[in-house]
């Protein structure tokens, strides 16, 4: 036989207003889904190169602190966030995404530039697996040469 409010006193820590408020957190961030912004095939679609959006690292819980990811992996092959597992080549691009340029010079070079680079370093962290047969360029678009008709 249990005493007189037994139940009462398992259930009452649990409904406390912290532990709702823990549980909601933890519900969210486990919700949190990656937001790709690109998906580029190289032109003999045996590698790609994509653009996502992801949680900084270190940075606070649900402090919205992002970064832009990119990998260059070998076609049909995803990469989580903050994860170098299946990359041939990643690094970190600054936002917004959208000014990132991203150009397949050949079927294994692959040209992209932000005008958050800096012109005399790479981007950083750069991550690479040392057999990468994927070559990355970090230039900005050369502008079109000019012809005279004659």
């Amino acid at each position: 036989m249990t005493p007189a409010g037994y139940d009462r006193m398992i259930a009452a820590p649990l409904l406390r207003p912290r532990h709702g408020v823990l549980a909601c957190l933890l519900l969210l961030a486990a919700c949190q889904e990656d937001v790709t912004h690109a998906d580029l095939s190289s032109p003999d679609g045996d590698h790609h190169v994509v653009v996502k959006e992801c949680p900084r690292r270190g940075s606070v819980f649900l402090s919205g602190d992002t970064s832009i990811q990119v990998s260059i992996l070998p076609a049909g092959v995803s990469e989580d966030c903050n994860a170098f597992m299946n990359s041939l080549y990643q690094f970190e691009a600054y936002a917004p995404a959208e000014q990132l340029e991203l150009e397949w010079i050949s079927p294994t070079e692959l040209r992209t530039w932000h005008p958050g680079f800096d012109h005399n370093s790479w981007p950083g962290p750069l991550r690479s697996s040392g057999t990468s047969p994927v070559t990355v360029t970090f230039s900005p678009k050369a502008p079109p040469s000019e012809t005279t008709a004659d």
